[in-house]
C-alpha cells in the first residue's frame, strides 16, 4: 500500500512538473526581427519603406506574409509607445526595432510623420 502511494505521488509530481515546464513563462515568438544587414538594405529602398509603412498603418500589406505580420504587430506599438513589448521581443530585437524606426525617421521624415499621424488618429492605436 505504501509503495503504491509513493509511486502515485511520484507520477503526479512528474505530471505537474511536465505541465508547468511545458507552459513556460513566455510564449514563443511567431517571428524574428531581420538582421541589421537585411534592415539596412530594406531601408535604402524607398519602395520597400513605403510598403512597410503601409503595413504598419493597417493598409493591405504587399510584403512577405511573415514581415507583414511582424510590421502590423510591432510597428504601431514601437511608433506610438516607443518600445517593443517584452512578450514579443528580446532586448536585442527591441534595440534593432528602435534602430530601424529611427533610421526611417532620419531618411524619410515626412513618410514617418504621416504614418504616425494616421496611427494617432486611429482609435485602435490610441492609448489612454
Amino acid at each position: 500500500m505504501r509503495v503504491g502511494v509513493v509511486l502515485l505521488g511520484s507520477v503526479l509530481v512528474c505530471v505537474v512538473v511536465g505541465v508547468v515546464d511545458g507552459q513556460g513563462l513566455r510564449r514563443p515568438r511567431p517571428f524574428s526581427i531581420p538582421s541589421r544587414v537585411e534592415l539596412t538594405v530594406a531601408i535604402n529602398d524607398p519602395n520597400t519603406v513605403n510598403k512597410a509603412m503601409e503595413c504598419i498603418e493597417g493598409k493591405p500589406c504587399k510584403l512577405d506574409e511573415d514581415y507583414g505580420r511582424m510590421l502590423r504587430q510591432l510597428g504601431p506599438e514601437i511608433m506610438m509607445r516607443g518600445h517593443c513589448p517584452r512578450s514579443m521581443c528580446t532586448r536585442s530585437e527591441a534595440r534593432e526595432a528602435k534602430w530601424i524606426m529611427a533610421e526611417i525617421y532620419k531618411k524619410y521624415p515626412s513618410r514617418y510623420i504621416s504614418a504616425l499621424n494616421r496611427l494617432a488618429n486611429n482609435p485602435r492605436y490610441t492609448y489612454g
